[in-house]
């Protein structure tokens, strides 16, 4: 499959959007994709015994997103969720 354009910005031979040979919509959906998996963590609570606060599987998941989402893309999707939340979505502590 190839993804050759005949200009610099425009569409690959197979239909997609294109900017300079990147894949503009797959690299968004993988970005945003990054960032409701790092909210979704955030609220997932493990208790430990003996341990009244509770450990969130948010670090597990920023530790493996560049194992998954290669190159720029997973600081993009810390980016992206930290955006999400200044932005207003009730992604950090209590909701705010």
């Amino acid at each position: 499959m190839s993804t050759a354009t005949t200009e610099s910005t425009g569409r690959s031979l197979d239909g997609r959007l294109t900017i300079d040979g990147y894949r503009i919509a797959s690299d968004a959906i993988a970005v945003l994709t990054g960032s409701l998996l790092i909210a979704l963590s955030a609220q997932a609570r493990v208790f430990l015994p003996g341990n009244p606060i509770p450990i969130t599987l948010q670090t597990g998941v920023v530790l493996s997103l560049p194992f998954f989402l290669h190159g720029w893309r997973a600081p993009a999707a810390v980016a992206a969720y930290l955006l999400q939340g200044l932005a207003g979505l009730p992604f950090f502590a209590s909701g705010q």
